[in-house]
């Protein structure tokens, strides 16, 4: 295969991967019962254990602090994010994942899981292992700890980022 080949098969690869994520954001309206803004799913998918500041949600997303503001008004009403004020600043707040939000990740997670599942059981076992080899190799290089990679990474990552919600915003 020529090196033109392999990059469409990953560019390929990629469109596939990114409407599958796309369809199965638009499922956490099931899960959750009531239907979710596209940005209060992008928030949701950025939120992890830790809090996090809302500069940084507005960093990650693209999405503007004046928007984030609306945002997340609405999903703590809806119980999935609260706010935290520092003890020592009460300008700094950081955003978590709440009761409903912890729980409606989780299961979006759980969805994500049971789907890789499926698609390894019903490739042959030598592609699964070759395909999850080499994911393992990327997420390597992905978790480097070099500042240099790190910020060579996040120039790149950092615009993409912005570029996805901005596509999610316009939906």
């Amino acid at each position: 295969m020529k090196g033109s080949d392999r990059v469409k098969v990953i560019q390929d690869y990629f469109n596939l991967m990114g409407k599958t994520y796309i369809i199965l954001l638009s499922s956490l309206d099931e899960f959750l019962g009531s239907p979710l803004s596209t940005n209060e799913k992008v928030v949701l998918q950025i939120l992890d254990e830790e809090p996090i500041s809302i500069k940084e949600v507005s960093l990650r997303t693209g999405l503007a602090l004046s928007t984030l503001t609306n945002v997340f008004d609405k999903m703590e009403d809806k119980r999935l994010v609260k706010r935290r004020h520092s003890r020592t600043d009460r300008r700094m707040v950081k955003i978590e994942l709440d009761v409903a939000g912890r729980r409606l990740q989780s299961r979006f997670n759980d969805l994500i899981k049971q789907i890789s599942s499926t698609w390894l059981e019903r490739v042959p076992e030598e592609d699964g292992r070759n395909f999850t080899s080499a994911l393992e190799k990327t997420g390597f290089f992905l978790s480097v700890d070099s500042e240099d990679f790190q910020d060579g990474l996040s120039s790149l990552i950092e615009p993409l980022q912005i570029t996805l919600a901005k596509q999610f915003k316009k939906r």
